[in-house]
């Protein structure tokens, strides 16, 4: 069994790589998981386009690495929700509209939002595609690109015949060799604040694991039996079984495992 060390927060693939967000770095891995590009970053979120140009991005900021990533270079975003929120503090303050009701001044504020930006994102970009649920959409033309930030404006753009869709694509779990059958309860563990509290189960996760034309069981201890902790992703290179161990609420370890 391999073991991959990085520790993964988001892991996506193409035809060719692995791609992957850990907890302070970017990594790309070949086929068979051997690492072959790592850089710093504190993003959390990723794209990769069908040239394999790597886009991390935050609420704020958008960064690309340009195959072979070698060069990194800043996007340049357009707010629209700053954009709208700026219309209606105008139409707010204005004596024409301080008597009108906001549901008015809302239909209003979109449609001045709207001609605005119809006039900064011109119509001959050659593609663009939604970064996943972020609100982010990506606009490239001949000689540029850069993104609009606008969770209202996605599906409207979604619709239109150049969005691009041939970007990487994240896991995808399945069961094949690694089925959880059963679980114990030891106890009962909580968590929140004065506003929120929650209780979950502890124990240990029974789970079967079928390698060629063998077959073991095991537990595994969960702080959280309500979150499985332990799932198989289909590999999208090669026959090896693919195990990520989920940590620390938010990290993935990933481990290889021969299925002769």
């Amino acid at each position: 069994m391999d073991s991959i060390n990085d520790s993964i927060v988001v892991l996506k693939y193409d035809s060719e790589h692995y791609y992957a967000i850990g907890s302070s770095s970017l990594f790309v891995y070949d086929g068979d998981f051997k690492r072959i590009w790592r850089t710093r970053s504190d993003f959390y979120s990723m794209e990769i386009d069908h040239k394999k140009n790597i886009y991390v991005y935050n609420g704020e900021e958008v960064y690309k690495y340009s195959f072979p990533w070698v060069k990194e270079e800043k996007i340049d975003v357009i707010n629209g929700s700053l954009i709208r929120d700026s219309v209606w503090k105008s139409l707010d303050s204005s004596p024409e509209y301080i008597k009108i009701h906001d549901s008015i001044k809302n239909k209003k504020a979109d449609s001045i939002k709207f001609k605005i930006l119809e006039k900064k994102i011109k119509s001959n970009y050659t593609s663009c595609y939604g970064f996943e649920n972020s609100g982010y959409i990506l606009f490239t033309y001949n000689d540029k690109e850069y993104c609009l930030y606008d969770y209202d404006l996605v599906k409207y753009y979604a619709d239109k015949k150049k969005f691009d869709s041939r970007w990487a694509k994240r896991m995808s779990e399945i069961q094949t060799n690694l089925k959880l059958y059963d679980q114990a309860v030891l106890g009962n563990s909580s968590s929140g604040n004065h506003f929120f509290f929650s209780f979950y189960p502890y124990g240990y996760a029974y789970y079967r694991l079928k390698i060629g034309d063998q077959t073991m069981n095991f537990k595994y201890y969960n702080d959280n039996l309500e979150q499985a902790k332990l799932k198989q992703w289909k590999n999208p290179f090669n026959d090896k079984i693919m195990i990520s161990r989920y940590y620390n609420n938010s990290l993935y370890t990933i481990y290889l495992i021969s299925n002769k």
